[in-house]
């Protein structure tokens, strides 16, 4: 069976079947990334206009049951959806409700996902909520999220702000804290995740510049933002010396040290093609290169960055040239 009719028939079946059998409040929605990327949306109402939502990869389900007969396929997608609803989903979700009723039990569920706004789907999904810089936006979540398994969120809201009473700079800095606590920062050789090298098994390295890195969170979900981490991109750089940073996606970036020869022109492209051919757009990051000087402590683009050295290198150069004055007699 083909993705589209798979990912069709699943969210007809849960909607008009399966998820009356278990409250008619519950809504059912799909989000469509790609033609084979899309996610099942299931809503827990809660309040008037709000509700706790859980995705469920449908290209993961398919992948899984796809290659049954089309009623077995469903069949067997559809209870398995509500069998995780029914035992874990119900209860987390009322229990993150419970937690959301005032700021001080919700803030500890506070997390923020990075998103670009060089990106059409993720310039769309940026709310006013939030914290935007020329490229980058963080919006702020409640939940407990996971890359790997669907997880009960919501996300934050201009009125569930003005309910708590509290500000936005209030609630992305106490998010923010908790990304800090609650997600650490993880630096990996990008060939021993190829590999499948544990990371407490990867040994010191002479030439760490000689290498690809991978940088992320322990939990491996919304990771990109771990480099921006308080005295990351300064401890990386000392390892490293200047480097290239490439958004793999919300979840991780890739560290290129200078050293490697590589050019902003040559990655730049290399994430493009990525991200058009292999990256899911729902994690997509951007297609933007930046760059790390270790001597000025400066992120900035890399584009922007190797021109501002050749224009310096140009004015170094002109000075070597130009004829020394004489003595003033």
């Amino acid at each position: 069976m083909d993705f589209t009719t798979f990912a069709v028939e699943v969210t007809k079946n849960m909607r008009k079947e399966y998820l009356p059998e278990i409250s008619p409040e519950y809504s059912v929605t799909r989000r469509n990334w790609s033609k084979t990327e899309a996610d099942l949306v299931i809503g827990f109402p809660y309040q008037e206009n709000r509700e706790i939502r859980i995705d469920y990869n449908l290209q993961t389900l398919h992948e899984m049951y796809g290659n049954l007969p089309q009623e077995a396929a469903i069949k067997q997608t559809c209870e398995e959806i509500v069998d995780q609803v029914n035992r874990e989903f119900q209860e987390e979700a009322k229990e993150l409700i419970s937690k959301l009723k005032n700021y001080d039990t919700a803030r500890d569920e506070f997390y923020l996902a990075l998103r670009s706004l060089d990106s059409p789907v993720n310039a769309r999904d940026c709310p006013d909520v939030g914290v935007r810089t020329t490229d980058f936006c963080f919006i702020p979540y409640a939940g407990n999220p996971s890359e790997d398994e669907p997880h009960p969120y919501i996300r934050i809201n201009e009125s569930i702000i003005n309910e708590w009473g509290v500000s936005t700079r209030q609630l992305v800095l106490h998010a923010w804290q908790n990304m800090i606590k609650n997600y650490p920062p993880v630096k990996v050789r990008l060939i021993d995740i190829v590999n499948g090298v544990q990371e407490n098994a990867q040994n010191e390295l002479q030439n760490p510049q000689e290498e690809l890195w991978m940088i992320t969170n322990k939990r491996r979900c919304y990771g990109a933002s771990a480099i921006l981490y308080p005295g990351v991109k300064e401890e990386v750089g000392k390892e490293l010396g200047n480097y290239y940073i490439l958004p793999s996606s919300c979840h991780e970036v890739i560290l290129a040290p200078e050293l490697l020869g590589l050019k902003a022109g040559e990655l730049e492209e290399m994430v493009r093609g990525v991200n058009r051919e292999i990256v899911n757009p729902k994690v997509w990051l951007s297609d933007t290169v930046y760059h790390y000087d270790k001597k000025t402590s400066k992120l900035e683009k890399a584009s922007e960055y190797e021109r501002r050295v050749k224009q310096e290198n140009l004015s170094l150069e002109h000075t070597k040239k130009a004829p020394k004055k004489g003595p003033v007699l």
